[in-house]
């Protein structure tokens, strides 16, 4: 009986062995020790950036209104740009505030009891160094200069980004307005750091702590400063910072695309070099190979917009949005 029993389990073990490694073609088989090393949901994807072309509002509609108010954003989008283009420095009290410059700007702010800022005055009055509320007093507005004698003055202050995008994506909602994208540029000047700025880190996060209030297939990250880009570039990749695109801001014409990709590090989704820019035509062709979007700035001149348009680039950064429509698109 006991030979019997043994036999019988030889034989069921056999005929089990037999069957499980018979070939199989339609079943792939994972080990079970890798089963939780793949979170595929949880993998990095590069942000990209839609396709077609971007008529890209620098510092909003600043032709006609000042640079880097609500005005001139608000302009910009009753224009019908695509995207509009701003400034952010940060404040004592680290608020991200837009301004192209770290200090209050003598060329076009009053102060608070309407007088002029002087040029003598400036070093007084640095944005890192002063609280938002009182930076917020300051008329950035309403003075004439000769590079402001055709833009409609009208007290303005120093809005904050946080500020700007609710307002403009309000006013979109209300006008039935297109949607719009918003090219950041940190505004970096690492020598300065601690007198201009904070660090890097900080800096790239009080501005992620804002823009992650909107969808971020409506916002781009820009900078000259490489470290501000390797900082951004490395902290969307952990999920740290909004997946982004990260554009890279060149003005030295004497290299190719490919070149100042390798000054940076990595490559980046967008390339905006100087209109200027000695190699266009050849990165306008580099620059697609590598899935990288080119748009030049700040590209004022007409026959300079149709010809960089020609070449294929996909947008560029212009004072006169208004130019463009009227001379070009409209036509």
């Amino acid at each position: 009986m006991r030979i019997r029993y043994l036999l019988f389990i030889m034989t069921f073990c056999l005929y089990s062995c037999k069957k499980t490694t018979s070939p199989v073609t339609n079943v792939v088989q994972i080990a079970p020790d890798t089963v939780h090393t793949l979170p595929v949901q949880n993998q990095y994807r590069k942000p990209t950036i839609d396709p077609g072309f971007y008529l890209v509002g620098h510092r909003g509609y600043s032709a006609a209104y000042p640079e880097n108010t609500l005005a001139s954003f608000i302009g910009a989008i009753d224009i019908g740009v695509d995207a509009i283009e701003l400034d952010v420095c940060i404040s004592k009290d680290n608020k991200v505030v837009v301004t192209h410059d770290p200090y209050l700007n003598s060329e076009f702010t009053n102060k608070p009891d309407g007088s002029p800022l002087l040029k003598s005055e400036e070093s007084k009055y640095v944005i890192y160094q002063m609280l938002y509320e009182d930076i917020k007093k300051f008329d950035i507005g309403s003075r004439t200069t000769a590079y402001r004698a055709t833009r409609k003055l009208s007290p303005q202050y120093m809005p904050l980004l946080s500020e700007v995008l609710s307002e403009c994506e309000n006013y979109i909602k209300a006008k039935g307005k297109p949607p719009i994208k918003y090219i950041i540029e940190i505004k970096s000047f690492r020598s300065m750091e601690g007198k201009w700025q904070p660090s890097v880190n900080k800096f790239c996060t009080l501005v992620n702590e804002v823009v992650r209030t909107v969808s971020s297939d409506k916002i781009m990250i820009n900078s000259f400063d490489n470290f501000i880009l390797k900082e951004w570039k490395t902290n969307r990749e952990k999920s740290i910072f909004q997946n982004v695109p990260l554009g890279y801001y060149v003005s030295d014409s004497t290299k190719t695309a490919e070149l100042h990709f390798k000054t940076l590090g990595f490559t980046p989704e967008l390339f905006c070099p100087w209109f200027n820019y000695s190699f266009i035509n050849k990165d306008v062709k580099s620059c697609h190979e590598l899935d990288v979007k080119i748009m030049p700035w700040t590209v004022n001149p007409v026959s300079k917009m149709k010809e960089l348009k020609s070449l294929g680039v996909d947008g560029f950064l212009t004072d006169l949005p208004n130019a463009y429509m009227l001379s070009i698109k409209n036509k």
